[in-house]
């Protein structure tokens, strides 16, 4: 399953972020998947290098040492400076990420422009951000999402009862909808959003936050007190398996993310896509990317668990997102076109 969703998702981020077809779930040796897996397989060096950021991140800086290998960062580069030239001279346009940022790069450059600023550059979005903002939403909506959806149909193989209802709500929607799964469809889709945000309570695409403080601070009923520059780190895996605001955490329950049960639990308690201005910049695209894949597998197919299928699923001890360790292996049957 890890194989077949990557290459989908990475088709997905092509698309909606650099305005490309590369068709990896045909073409599964293209070199934009290439990239993509050195991003996400398993990598010691990234793993040292994103402790050291959390212990020294003076020395990382001194080293100018990143996670990212010179190869990943000068495909992007280069990518990048490619789509823009083409666009430029042919002045083409297209609705995704890139031309959103460009747009706003050119508005900024225009204020400068007005300000009668031409000797220095105050557009918010250099050639760096840039960069740095398309890199990080690929990488949150491709890998992210692409072990998100994994996850998912593995719980929903063992648990039918959940499988069926939510087929149950995506069809009947679809249904309404002349089978087209448009934005309002989607947001309608109710279970499916708590389907998705328990797989993420289980398995948070990253297992902790790390902040820097940036001013004082006393925390409440202790001694312990924040000077600005210390990093902090907060346990998500730690906070979603905690009993006293998740019951059995070990146990699959959508029921969790009732408004109910949502409201009963304190804030900030749930945080697989961290909080405030420093979330993931990619949650929302993710979350409707996700939607729109399970509306569109879970009305056509049915999963269940084979032979091959590994319970409880080992998680990979060495991976920056979270990613099962042996891979997912499911069965997977197409369901019969009911008879008018």
């Amino acid at each position: 399953m890890n194989e077949i969703i990557s290459r989908f998702a990475s088709d997905v981020m092509g698309c909606c972020v650099f305005g490309l077809q590369f068709n990896t779930l045909t073409e599964p040796e293209s070199e934009f998947r290439r990239i993509g897996e050195k991003i996400v397989l398993p990598n010691l060096k990234a793993l040292i290098v994103s402790h050291l950021r959390v212990f020294s991140p003076k020395l990382v800086a001194l080293l100018k040492l990143t996670e990212t290998s010179p190869e990943v960062l000068d495909f992007f580069s280069n990518l990048l400076r490619q789509m823009e030239d083409f666009r430029k001279k042919e002045s083409f346009r297209r609705n995704d990420l890139m031309q959103l940022i460009l747009d706003i790069r050119d508005r900024d450059r225009e204020k400068a422009q007005c300000n009668d600023n031409d000797d220095e550059d105050t557009s918010i979005i250099d050639d760096d951000a840039l960069l740095s903002n398309i890199y990080m939403f690929y990488l949150a909506g491709f890998e992210s999402t692409a072990s998100t959806l994994g996850f998912c149909l593995y719980e929903l193989s063992l648990h039918p009862e959940y499988q069926e209802r939510l087929r149950e709500e995506i069809c009947t929607l679809l249904e309404s909808n002349d089978n087209i799964a448009s934005y309002e469809v989607l947001k309608k889709m109710k279970y499916a959003e708590m389907v998705i945000k328990e797989t993420l309570r289980k398995y948070p695409a990253l297992g902790y936050i790390s902040r820097v403080c940036t001013m004082p601070y006393q925390v409440p009923k202790s001694s312990l007190q924040l000077t600005p520059g210390e990093r902090i780190t907060i346990p998500v895996l730690g906070l979603h398996y905690d009993e006293k605001y998740y019951p059995n955490p070990d146990t699959f329950d959508p029921e969790r993310f009732t408004p109910e049960n949502i409201s009963a639990r304190p804030r900030f308690t749930y945080l697989p896509f961290g909080v405030g201005p420093r979330m993931c910049i990619a949650v929302r695209f993710a979350k409707m990317e996700l939607k729109l894949c399970l509306a569109r597998i879970i009305s056509k197919y049915e999963f269940r668990p084979c032979s091959k299928t590994e319970i409880p699923l080992q998680i990979h001890p060495r991976t920056f997102i979270m990613n099962s360790k042996n891979g997912i292996q499911l069965q997977v049957r197409l369901r019969p076109v009911p008879i008018a």
